[in-house]
């Protein structure tokens, strides 16, 4: 027989048939992951198609907040599972609701991610996508940055916490230097070390469209930010960069503070947490006097110099 789609499923529930019982309380979100583990299991072996064919038009407005944002948490005893991520792809993957996607802390795996990235070569809405604390490694990163190929709607993608290493940020950032269209990206917490860092770098050489990258917490040290200096020099579009509890100390900050002599754009730089010194301070102290474009330099402990050229910068008008 044929899966059933979500009205079938309700008329099921309403002639005392149903599929699942006993959740008259659920609000959209709990209904949509019910819904998700049940088409999970009826849409074994349906080709992408297949599933689009099917009249399941209310299934995912009805989850949204007021934002158009379906957001999905997770915790340790209750995650979306890799076979409801698939079928919610599949809903995705036609789907003209939605503007944001928030899957937070489940175990998705790597078959429901890349499920969800092939969703993005098709879905001609969804705005940002954040899967933030959904461990899955580096193959789901590929899956994501060939989408970012063709998809011309993502501005925000989050994978903080991810897990996807120097492999996975290699593939985003190649997808970096020909998409036009993300504007914020979010790797914190990646284990990302000079591989990924130089492939980052490649990409905002190039990049015209990226504001944010946030980089914190992760394995980068002072050649990383010697790298990363260096593509400062070069890009024109990127806003804030975070690199929040990394491994750079005074060397990096001096190559980071030489970049903002250069670099016009660049607003907020994150380097707190981190063992930069009287020599870093110095640098900056001294780039400031030529930058009038940043105005917020968050360090551990930001010497008088820099806080007054950082108030300076504020009180100008923005470009």
């Amino acid at each position: 027989p044929p899966p059933p789609s979500l009205p079938a499923m309700a008329a099921a529930e309403a002639t005392g048939d149903a599929i699942n019982d006993g959740h008259d309380d659920e609000d959209g979100v709990q209904q949509l992951t019910r819904h998700l583990g049940v088409l999970a299991q009826t849409w074994s072996g349906l080709s992408p198609a297949e599933v689009a064919r099917l009249d399941n038009a209310d299934l995912i407005p009805q989850a949204l907040d007021i934002d158009g944002i379906l957001s999905i948490a997770g915790s340790f005893d209750n995650s979306l599972s890799p076979e409801a991520a698939v079928a919610l792809a599949a809903v995705l993957a036609v789907d003209k609701h939605a503007i944001g996607l928030r899957i937070h802390n489940s175990q998705i795996g790597e078959a429901g991610a890349a499920a969800l990235a092939r969703a993005l070569t098709t879905n001609k809405t969804l705005a940002s996508l954040s899967l933030k604390g959904c461990t899955v490694g580096s193959g789901a990163a590929e899956a994501i940055a060939a989408a970012l190929q063709v998809n011309t709607t993502l501005a925000s993608l989050d994978l903080q916490g991810y897990t996807i290493g120097d492999g996975g940020v290699v593939h985003i950032a190649k997808a970096l230097e020909t998409n036009s269209t993300l504007k914020h990206v979010n790797l914190r917490y990646n284990a990302v070390s000079s591989e990924g860092a130089s492939a980052l770098a490649r990409a905002l050489e190039v990049n015209t469209s990226l504001q944010s990258l946030n980089l914190g917490f992760n394995l980068l040290g002072n050649s990383d930010a010697h790298r990363l200096s260096q593509a400062l020099v070069a890009n024109t579009s990127l806003i804030s960069l975070d690199l929040t509890r990394n491994c750079i100390s005074d060397s990096g900050a001096e190559a980071l503070a030489e970049s903002l002599e250069t670099n016009t754009t660049l607003d907020s730089l994150n380097l707190g947490k981190m063992a930069i010194g009287n020599v870093g301070m110095a640098a900056f102290a001294r780039a400031l006097t030529i930058n009038k474009s940043m105005s917020t330099l968050m360090v551990d402990y930001a010497s008088e110099a820099i806080e007054a050229a950082l108030a300076e910068n504020r009180k100008l008008p923005p470009k």
